[in-house]
């Protein structure tokens, strides 16, 4: 019989990490029904005060706002002998990140539920 290699014989680095974290799956709807995800905070706040309160849904909004924006710069990641433009789309991942800070200011002033981790 052949010996079997164990994990440790075969080590794979560990992937760099990310500024704005991996896509996780998320529990499932159902599980948070009545209840919308900002994208921004990791926080959940209730449906039924986006319609009652203007300026929950004005978070709301943002928040999706922010996550296109997101999905966007990073879909236009330049290369690494591109410098100029990296250097602009690493400035325009800062003024999202600062963005992103402001939401999460704005997301504890409102009434959340805050995300199961297992």
């Amino acid at each position: 019989m052949a010996e079997e290699t164990t994990s440790q014989d075969q080590r794979v680095p560990e992937p760099p990490r990310r500024r704005f974290g991996s896509r996780r799956a998320r529990p499932a709807a159902s599980s948070r029904e009545g209840w919308l995800l900002l994208e921004s905070s990791g926080w959940y706040i209730r449906l039924v005060d986006i319609l009652d309160h203007p300026t929950t849904a004005v978070l709301a909004s943002e928040d999706a706002a922010w996550e296109f924006c997101r999905l966007d710069w990073q879909s236009r990641r330049p290369h690494r002998w591109q410098r100029s433009a990296r250097q602009a789309w690493r400035t325009e991942g800062q003024a999202l990140e600062s963005k992103r800070l402001r939401l999460v200011e704005l997301t504890r002033q409102v009434r959340t539920l805050r995300p199961t981790r297992k």
